[in-house]
């Protein structure tokens, strides 16, 4: 009986947890997609490409976290078990410290190669010193980014979701009323650029002030030089480091595809055409996302039974949610096109509708991502990830000069689906002990429950 109200509290933990983090994103989302049709309309599709591009090789840069922000949340709940507050405190200290060292190379790095530029890429000559400020200005932000992301994941693990919400919506009204002040006064990508990084010094000003107050007493050492505390760390991270550079290239590699085999207009239409689906997979890992704290304390505390059911109901409620929404997506998506980008972007339709297809396997992929991480599987995942990533970028370098940004588009989804049911889920069932017929009936029965809900 203590039992089964244990875990009707934690369900019901990450049920407030979901909701505050699905609104949070949701606001992102429209908000987001609302200033992208304003802004699509002001600016021509070469400045957008040049935009694209350099948000992808600076997101690329993030890297420079070996791995660590994939490993905090685990990392923090597991001391604040064992030592309490003042040993999580000593985790996310020395976490920060070497984020915001990560973070400065990153920087340099956008540097380095923003003086390189065009390089490999075709550049337009006009846009080339506007390419490069903007890129200059990406990798300022990522060097504010990683430690704003470490602030974030310590508020996760401490359960504070409602702040990190908080945070979220504001940065985002922030960053588009900015958008739109500098848009209309005429100024171009370079601006852009600006808006981004003062919202990322935005975000982590917003995580660093309630800190203390929102993650049950957590306080920062950033004095101190000892990293020992990471050290137990090292072994899994080597796993995390790999499947965080697996991701992030995969992640960024379209769009520097096609930037050098393609054109900077494809990079744009491209860009324009994953922007719903990304919104999609945002909101969708979040939501889940908030599982990871809950699953890592239910395997630490050995409750096999109550992070199966945990697992299921997630993938149940990311299914209900996500297909039919995907499945609207492709069937409206000259409309939805329209309204993002207008008629100058028309060829991005086939595209948005492959990406679509991708985005309704991460029902399956998120929660068996969280299930490995939880149980500390991270080779696994590693292992999974790299290779989805490597055979997605072979492929993309294929289909891209034949197809443009609808190959890129492909190569992804092609490589999603197969890496999701031929290794993923099925790893994610072992870790967790679910069999599939066990799996098929669990999720049927969650997602019933969560549809009579509403």
């Amino acid at each position: 009986m203590e039992a089964a109200v244990g875990l009707a509290n934690v369900k019901a933990k990450v049920a407030r947890s979901v909701g505050w983090s699905y609104a949070a994103y949701a606001t992102e989302a429209v908000v987001g997609l609302a200033v992208l049709a304003f802004v699509l309309r002001r600016i021509g599709t070469a400045d957008y490409g040049a935009l694209m591009l350099a948000l992808s090789i600076s997101g690329l840069t993030s890297v420079f976290d070996l791995g660590l922000l994939g490993l905090l949340t685990q990392a923090c709940v597991a001391e604040r078990e064992r030592g309490g507050t003042e040993a999580a405190s000593r985790v996310v200290s020395a976490a920060l410290r070497w984020l915001a060292a990560a973070g400065l190379a990153a920087f340099m790095v956008c540097a380095g190669i923003a003086l390189l530029l065009p390089g490999p890429f075709r550049i337009e000559p006009a846009l080339v010193r506007p390419a490069a400020l903007t890129l200059l200005l990406a990798g300022a932000a990522v060097m504010l980014t990683l430690p704003a992301t470490g602030l974030e994941l310590a508020h996760a693990a401490s359960g504070s979701f409602a702040r990190i919400s908080f945070v979220q919506i504001s940065v985002a009204l922030a960053r588009a009323f900015a958008t739109i002040l500098v848009i209309a006064a005429g100024y171009g990508i370079v601006a852009l650029g600006a808006v981004h990084f003062a919202s990322a010094a935005l975000r982590l000003l917003l995580l660093w002030t309630g800190l203390t107050k929102h993650a049950d007493g957590l306080t920062l050492q950033l004095t101190d030089t000892d990293h020992s505390v990471l050290h137990d760390l090292w072994s899994p991270r080597r796993w995390a480091t790999a499947d965080n550079m697996g991701r992030q290239a995969a992640a960024a590699s379209s769009s520097i595809i096609l930037g050098m085999l393609a054109s900077i207009s494809a990079v744009a239409t491209f860009g324009v055409a994953m922007r719903a689906p990304g919104h999609l997979v945002a909101i969708a890992n979040r939501g889940i996302g908030v599982t990871l704290p809950y699953l890592s304390r239910q395997h630490a505390r050995e409750q096999h039974d109550d992070l199966r059911t945990l697992f299921t109901s997630t993938m149940a409620v990311a299914l209900a949610i996500l297909v039919p929404v995907c499945i609207a997506g492709i069937f409206f998506a000259p409309a939805i096109i329209q309204i993002i980008g207008g008629e100058q972007y028309s060829t991005a339709v086939p595209v948005l509708r492959m990406l679509l297809i991708g985005t309704m396997v991460q029902a399956f992929s998120l929660p068996s991502y969280q299930v490995l991480y939880a149980r500390g599987e991270i080779g696994v995942a590693a292992r999974i990830g790299v290779a989805e990533a490597v055979a997605s970028i072979l492929l993309t370098f294929l289909l891209v000069p034949r197809m443009g940004a609808l190959g890129a588009a492909t190569a992804i989804t092609v490589t999603h689906v197969a890496g999701t049911f031929g290794w993923f889920l099925p790893a994610a069932m072992k870790a967790a002990g679910v069999r599939p017929r066990l799996l098929v009936s669990s999720v049927v029965g969650h997602a019933r429950e969560f549809r009579s809900g509403f």
